[in-house]
Parts: C-alpha cells; sequence; structure tokens
C-alpha cells in the first residue's frame, strides 16, 4: 500500500531476542515532539487530529493513533 499518509515497512524480524521492523525514514519529528517543543498546531490541524484519534477511540479506523506515533 502507498498512501503519503502511510509510512512504509521495509522488514520485519528478529535477531535474537531482539525483534525489529525497518520502515521509511520520515523528516521531522513525531507529533510528541512538535507538542512539547514546537509551535502550537494551528486550529484546523489542531481538528484534524482530534478527528483521527476520535475515530481510533470509536474503532471506525484500524489505525493506531497516538501523538508518540504520529508524524
Amino acid at each position: 500500500v502507498s498512501h503519503p499518509n502511510l509510512v512504509a515497512i521495509y522488514d520485519v524480524g528478529d535477531a535474537g531476542d531482539v525483534h525489529y521492523f525497518a520502515m521509511e525514514f520520515v523528516k521531522g519529528g513525531s507529533l510528541a515532539d512538535r507538542l512539547k517543543h514546537g509551535p502550537a498546531l494551528s486550529r484546523p490541524d489542531a481538528l484534524k487530529l482530534r478527528l483521527k484519534f476520535y475515530a481510533r477511540a470509536r474503532n471506525l479506523v484500524r489505525n493506531f493513533y497516538a501523538d508518540k506515533n504520529s508524524l
């Protein structure tokens, strides 16, 4: 699947007791970084994020939205 809002996963595996996955590099930080260090989100951006989190909470989408894994 290729989509501008999805990060490509290239490989998944394990090396002994360590599990890993290799994914596409996305320039910039996470949402958690932006909320902690960056400028405040614009009202439209904040609303879009709220709708994503609401959709996840209501099981309307299967993706896991959290500030630490949102880019």
